[in-house]
């Protein structure tokens, strides 16, 4: 599926969030990618958010999946534990 829109939000040193919008079927997914602690290293980076198979050491979580058919919106999630809110 090709994305009409994708952003992409550090949320901590070695998280951050991919946030993605289809326009022709409204579908919004927002996916938490990580690296793993083992390749965490001070030179280690996230890959860029457009590569289709990430390199060793990354995982992604998808965090939502849904439909938007009425904006603005406002959609609690969590992640480690920790709440946020996602005003779209």
């Amino acid at each position: 599926m090709s994305w009409t829109q994708q952003q992409v939000h550090p949320l901590a040193e070695q998280t951050r969030l991919i946030c993605r919008y289809h326009r022709l079927s409204t579908r919004f997914e927002l996916i938490a990618e990580h690296a793993l602690a083992a390749s965490a290293g001070p030179g280690s980076k996230l890959p860029e958010p457009h590569l289709v198979n990430p390199p060793m050491g990354v995982w992604s979580e998808l965090i939502l999946r849904q439909a938007l058919y009425y904006w603005p919106r406002t959609i609690p999630f969590n992640i480690a534990q920790r709440d946020y809110r996602l005003h779209i």
